[in-house]
């Protein structure tokens, strides 16, 4: 399934950050990809913090433009102890000098260093998590890390917790979106929320399988819905009527990834049923 990230993972260790208990009862190996014991990271520990101050670099650098920046607290209350971080990084000594400077690592820091990270939060269903987060360097810094790095941290952290069921939260405008549109369709739960800071942010949600994992690892995507419409991610107006349709009982689903067309940016949508 992960054969096309093979150069990927022949240059990125796995990493996840979590309370003890889960995990010790993560597997060793997800997708056939390894998680070593010196790469699981406890927040509770003293010598965690040097590591979970980079994972803090990595967010602001990604959502800082968005004005979307994790405070420290939000880490460790939000994620870290309920839930689980995790994503790939490379030893320091691997770096260039570009990607140090990026991330202001200190000349004498050693050990692994983040460059992708997915938060996870466990809602009240069994195997079912939350999605907050998700960025890698690449998004910051073009040519940092191999663009596939974010979507292969995300499908192989669902593996990784065990996940059958996703809720994700992002704004329409995100990169994001064409990452998690790649595990489509979405079931689109709501697309205005003004109790969220951005409004234009879209909650969906998706069963996780095998085949959803699959799908959204293959080279090339499948072809277009012939029942979707391009909805204009663009529009305020027009998200705020989809809200409403969704309040009225309308179902709504993402189908596929989002499309450029010129300076106009759409993402295919149904109405009625998913696929």
């Amino acid at each position: 399934m992960v054969e096309a990230y093979r150069d990927i993972l022949a240059q990125h260790q796995l990493y996840a950050v979590g309370l003890p208990d889960l995990l010790e009862g993560l597997p060793r190996s997800t997708l056939g990809v390894p998680l070593e014991a010196d790469h699981r990271i406890d927040p509770l520990r003293v010598s965690s913090a040097p590591f979970l101050r980079l994972v803090e670099r990595l967010d602001a650098l990604a959502y800082g433009p968005r004005e979307l920046t994790m405070p420290r607290w939000a880490f460790y209350d939000c994620a870290e102890l309920p839930g689980a971080v995790i994503g790939f990084g490379r030893a320091a000594s691997e770096l260039t000098p570009h990607v140090r400077r990026v991330l202001g690592i200190a000349k004498d820091h050693v050990g692994l260093v983040p460059l992708s990270m997915a938060l996870f939060v466990p809602m009240l269903e069994e195997g079912h998590w939350l999605g907050f987060a998700l960025c890698d360097l690449h998004e910051v810094a073009p040519g940092a890390t191999p663009a596939g790095l974010r979507l292969l941290s995300m499908a192989v952290a669902l593996d990784l917790l065990g996940a059958r069921r996703f809720t994700g939260t992002t704004q329409w405008a995100s990169p994001n979106l064409r990452v998690h549109a790649r595990f489509a369709p979405l079931r689109v739960h709501a697309a205005w929320v003004p109790a969220h800071s951005k409004p234009a942010t879209c909650t969906f949600g998706f069963d996780v399988t095998p085949a959803v994992l699959q799908r959204a690892l293959r080279e090339v995507w499948g072809p277009a819905d012939p029942e979707a419409t391009l909805f204009d991610l663009d529009d305020r107006t027009a998200l705020q009527g989809l809200q409403q349709e969704i309040e009225d009982g309308g179902l709504i689903s993402i189908v596929g990834p989002p499309e450029e067309r010129g300076a106009f940016v759409g993402a295919p949508i149904r109405r009625g049923k998913l696929a």
